[in-house]
């Protein structure tokens, strides 16, 4: 398990991981999302510029709730990272990869 965000209350923007060219199943949760939006995230030129991701629904990879999701395969050398937007009093927000 990789955390993109872990125990979260503020707005944050996560650090970037290496995507490693796989799929992933991706967990969303938390105590409250405090209104915020969490977004996944990738980026094609080492963290210059970052697009929000889209899930292999075509539907994008923005969450307000606790889920289970799949990211379909990144480039190889693409970045993923998650970001806290919109949220007061959020608490305990968690974002991570499995393999």
């Amino acid at each position: 398990m990789t955390f993109l965000l872990e125990n979260i209350s503020v707005d944050t923007d996560g650090a970037g991981v290496n995507a490693d060219g796989s799929n992933k199943t991706l967990c969303v949760w938390a105590t409250s999302f405090g209104g915020g939006t969490v977004n996944i995230e990738g980026s094609p030129d080492g963290g210059t510029t970052w697009i929000i991701l889209q899930l292999i629904n075509g539907a994008d990879a923005q969450f307000t709730a606790n889920t289970f999701k799949i990211i379909d395969r990144l480039g190889q050398g693409c970045l993923i990272r998650a970001t806290l937007a919109g949220s007061s009093g959020a608490n305990n927000v968690n974002a991570a990869l499995f393999q």
